[in-house]
């Protein structure tokens, strides 16, 4: 014979972690901080934007050994007529 009624489940229901909850909360703090990088990036000057590489590699030497922190590039701009602009 058939039984009626509601069937035992072996796990509680609702699930007592919110699984969820956890996955909006982390893809929305992934979105904000997207694009917070965004705006931060498209104010940028254009020798930020061109140097960048080399100031990553400069920093990443740095803390590779203390002797290849002595490989530092100085980074120098140049205007049009090409003198080194003066400060103050």
């Amino acid at each position: 014979m058939s039984e009626w009624g509601r069937k035992e489940y072996s796990k509680a229901w609702p699930s007592r972690t919110p699984i969820w909850t956890w996955t909006a909360t982390l893809l929305s703090l992934a979105v904000f901080a997207g694009m917070l990088a965004l705006e931060y990036k498209a104010n940028w000057t254009a020798a930020e934007r061109l140097y960048l590489t080399d100031y990553l590699k400069s920093g990443a030497r740095g803390k590779v050994s203390a002797t290849a922190a002595s490989k530092y590039t100085l980074l120098e701009a140049v205007v049009g007529k090409g003198a080194a602009p003066r400060d103050g």
